[in-house]
């Protein structure tokens, strides 16, 4: 069956894979803090991951087994504004939900290639993401969030996140 738009704030209720009944909800939330699975718990409101472009790339991507191509951004949990999602504020959020919030920049891109031009031009896209990522954690960005959680789970599941609009101060 198509989605249907569903306004910000509201609930649905649809079935899921295996009969299961899922609850969709869509909130607006800027993010608290980012905590990276399977990286020691790094989180990302540690000002001190963003001072090295290399390091947070560590964090934010598991690296390819036998090519860069293979290279995978990590599950993370993220942590929304509790007056958005008040019954519970932490998201699962897979690496394609880090892949929206990281521009959409596939992670064998930030992995680097082998070449002096790959590399000057990794390094560039490196420094966009992380600039792009501390400022949705420390400028208070608005994002709208998909979420959905199944019957038999305690969790929401961010499914998609957009950036509904940008405001921006006139600089003099």
């Amino acid at each position: 069956s198509p989605s249907r738009p569903v306004a910000a704030g509201a609930k649905t209720s649809s079935k899921g894979m295996g009969g299961r009944a899922v609850e969709t909800r869509i909130v607006t939330s800027q993010i608290m803090d980012i905590l990276v699975d399977e990286s020691n718990s790094q989180c990302l409101s540690d000002k001190g991951i963003f001072a090295d472009p290399e390091k947070l790339i560590s964090v934010l991507i598991r690296p390819g087994v036998g090519s860069v191509a293979a290279a995978q951004y990590r599950n993370t949990t993220i942590t929304l504004d509790s007056k958005a999602v008040p019954d519970s504020f932490m998201i699962k959020a897979g690496g394609e939900i880090m892949e929206i919030l990281c521009c959409s920049c596939p992670a064998k891109d930030l992995v680097g290639g082998s070449s002096a031009s790959d590399a000057e031009e990794t390094t560039k896209l490196r420094r966009h993401v992380r600039d792009i990522l501390r400022g949705f954690i420390y400028l208070e960005v608005e994002l709208r969030w998909t979420l959905q959680k199944e019957e038999t789970q305690s969790w929401w599941t961010a499914v998609d996140v957009v950036l509904p609009h940008l405001k921006l101060r006139k600089c003099h």
